[in-house]
C-alpha cells in the first residue's frame, strides 16, 4: 500500500473480504442463536459483529457513490438497483415458501399484502407465519431497512456536513454517539420488547456506524490515511476494552468498543491489509436468504450437525449467487 501519496486510492482496500466476512458472521450468528447452541469456534466472532461492519462500509461506501453521482436521481438509480431487484425476488421466494408448507390454509391475500410491505424491507412476521420455523420468518430484514433510512438522508447530509470543519464533525458526532448509547440505555430499561426492536431500527440507534464512515471518507486524505498506519493500535485498544467489560462487567464499555472504535479500526484495516478484490461478491444474496434457509431447517425439524451446518451454509451461498445474477440482470433489463 502506498501510503505516501497525497491522495488516499479508494480503490486498494479488502472491503468485498469484509462483506462477506459479516454476512457470514450474521448467518453463523443466527445459526447458534436459532438452534440455541454454542459453538466454541464463534466466541471469537461474537467480538466483531457483522452488523456493525456492515453499517461501517455502508458510510463510507454510499457517501463515496453519492459524491461520484452526476446528480441526485443518478445516486437514487444506483441505490435502488442495488437493493430492490435482489430484495423483490427474495421476499416473493418466501411467500411462495410459507405457501408450499402451509397448504390449503394459506392466507394469501394477507400474505401479498406482507410479501408487498417486506420488498421495502419493512420487515415483521405476521400471525400466519408465526408458527413456522424459528417463529420470525426473515428478521435479518430489519438492518436493510436501517440502510434505507441512511441512503434517504445521504443527500441532505453531505451537503449540510461536506464543508464543515472537523470541529464541527466532532461535535455532531459525540451528540449522535450519545444519543444511540443513552437512548439504547433507555429502551433496555423500560422492558418493552415493541419499543426496543422499533428504536433498533432507527437510524438514531445505529448512527455512529454510519456517520463515522462519512466521516472517515470525507477526511479519507488526512484522518484515515494517518489512521491506516496505526491499524495494530486500534486493535489493541478495541480488544482492551472487550476484556475490561468481560472482567468488569460494564456494558458501556461494550457499546464504547462498538459504536465507537470499531467502525475506525474497520476502515483502517480495510487499507491496511491493501487491495484484496472478489471477482463475485454474493453477501447480500447470503444475507436476504440465509434466515429463510435457517427456517426450513427448523420447521423439517432436521438436527444441527457439522453436515447440517455446512448444508446451510452452502444453500446460503448458491442463493447469494442468484441474487448477484438476478442484480445483473436487471440492471441489463431496466432503464
Amino acid at each position: 500500500m502506498e501510503q505516501q501519496n497525497t491522495v488516499l486510492q479508494l480503490s486498494r482496500n479488502s472491503f468485498d473480504y469484509f462483506r462477506l466476512f459479516a454476512s457470514f458472521q450474521v448467518m453463523l450468528g443466527h445459526m447458534m442463536s436459532l438452534y440455541a447452541v454454542k459453538v466454541p469456534f464463534y466466541i471469537p466472532l461474537r467480538y466483531v459483529g457483522g452488523v456493525p461492519i456492515l453499517f461501517t462500509l455502508c458510510g463510507f461506501l454510499v457517501t463515496a457513490s453519492y459524491e461520484k453521482s452526476k446528480n441526485v436521481g443518478e445516486y437514487f438509480k444506483k441505490r435502488f438497483f442495488r437493493i430492490f431487484p435482489p430484495l423483490w425476488v427474495s421476499v416473493w421466494v418466501g411467500f411462495f415458501i410459507l405457501m408450499l408448507f402451509s397448504g390449503s390454509g394459506f392466507p394469501a391475500g394477507k400474505a401479498a399484502i406482507w410479501t408487498f410491505l417486506q420488498g421495502f424491507a419493512l420487515q415483521y412476521t405476521p400471525e400466519f407465519a408465526k408458527d413456522f420455523g424459528s417463529g420470525t420468518f426473515n428478521g435479518a430484514l430489519w438492518a436493510l431497512f436501517t440502510e434505507i433510512q441512511f441512503y434517504l438522508l445521504v443527500p441532505l447530509f453531505y451537503r449540510l456536513m461536506k464543508n464543515r470543519k472537523m470541529k464541527t464533525w466532532i461535535i455532531v458526532g459525540i451528540c449522535l454517539l450519545a444519543v444511540q448509547i443513552g437512548g439504547t440505555e433507555l429502551v433496555a430499561s423500560a422492558g418493552s420488547r415493541a419499543f426496543a426492536l422499533l428504536w433498533k431500527r432507527t437510524i438514531f440507534a445505529q448512527s455512529s456506524f454510519f456517520y463515522i464512515g462519512s466521516f472517515l471518507y470525507v477526511f479519507k486524505d488526512t484522518v484515515l490515511k494517518r489512521l491506516i498506519r496505526y491499524t495494530p493500535w486500534l486493535f489493541g485498544a478495541y480488544t482492551l476494552l472487550y476484556i475490561l467489560w468481560n472482567v468488569c462487567n460494564i456494558g458501556i464499555l461494550q457499546e464504547i468498543a462498538t459504536a465507537a472504535l470499531l467502525p475506525f479500526f474497520i476502515l483502517a484495516l480495510g487499507y491496511f491489509l491493501g487491495q484484496h478484490r472478489l471477482k463475485y461478491d454474493i453477501s447480500y444474496g447470503i444475507y436476504l436468504y440465509h434466515v429463510m434457509v435457517l427456517n426450513i431447517f427448523l420447521e423439517l425439524h432436521v438436527t444441527l450437525n457439522i453436515w447440517t451446518a455446512l448444508l446451510i451454509i452452502l444453500l446460503s451461498c448458491i442463493c447469494g449467487v442468484i441474487s448477484l445474477l438476478i442484480d445483473k440482470a436487471s440492471r441489463k433489463i431496466l432503464p
